[in-house]
């Protein structure tokens, strides 16, 4: 028996009350699975990714 189906029937036996706590934890492994590591830039990059919304003739003044 696959470790899926045990995991089923033990939830069967569980009150329902429960399952909502069950349910919770199941998500939080799930988003904790799922999320990816930030990936940081470069300080350079940054300021590079900033500057460019600035309007033209506003750099121009600095």
């Amino acid at each position: 028996m696959q470790t899926k189906e045990i995991i089923i029937q033990e939830l069967q036996q569980i009150p329902e009350i429960e399952l909502t706590q069950i349910l919770n934890f199941v998500r939080a492994i799930k988003e904790k699975t799922n999320s990816n590591p930030t990936e940081y830039k470069p300080i350079w990059e940054v300021a590079d990714d900033i500057i460019k919304d600035i309007p033209e003739e506003v750099l121009e003044g600095v």
